[in-house]
């Protein structure tokens, strides 16, 4: 299939699934094969993981395909004919996010988490921020702050509103 002309949920399909890659005839390597982890929707960029022969269990390491150099994309079958792919890994992508995941201070007191929570109410309230608290969280518009209240821990799909909270919170933060 085409990566430029198929549509993006063909390619999503193929998550976690073994793929040959066929590129342009001006990059050095003709064919790259590994396991889809992911798909740029916008540019159709690829992240394909690749195993060693040894160990078919967890990816060795993930290579980044830009889209303008890719020719074909196959799905395959038959695995064992193929280097660098493992059978369909049906947890691949959480064991690369795993791999990625920010770790929570784990040895850092809940008496400074809390007072960081405080600290982050007290300035959303001063500067008149609207948002919204529960148990485990902070909610301000689009962004969700997270236990243990930091930086690290704040999430949005919204990457203006996210980077703008930021700032507003930055002195809290530091």
């Amino acid at each position: 299939m085409e990566v430029s002309t198929v549509d993006i949920q063909q390619l999503y399909d193929l998550q976690g699934t073994p793929i040959k890659v066929e590129l342009q005839s001006a990059t050095r390597a003709k064919e790259i094969y590994g396991n889809l982890y992911t798909v740029d929707p916008d540019t159709r960029n690829l992240v394909i993981a690749q195993f060693n022969e040894e160990d078919k269990v967890s990816p060795s390491k993930l290579l980044l395909i830009p889209s303008y150099s890719i020719k074909l994309v196959h799905e395959l079958t038959g695995i064992d004919e193929f280097p660098e792919t493992s059978g369909t890994v049906d947890n691949l992508i959480e064991q690369i996010d795993q791999r990625f995941a920010q770790k929570p201070e784990e040895n850092e007191p809940e008496g400074l988490v809390q007072g960081r929570k405080q600290a982050l109410l007290d300035h959303l309230n001063a500067q008149n921020v609207p948002f919204e608290e529960t148990e485990k969280t902070i909610k301000v518009g689009p962004v969700i702050i997270e236990y243990p209240y930091n930086k690290q821990s704040m999430i949005s799909e919204n990457l203006v509103a996210l980077e703008r909270t930021q700032k507003v919170l930055a002195n809290v933060l530091q």
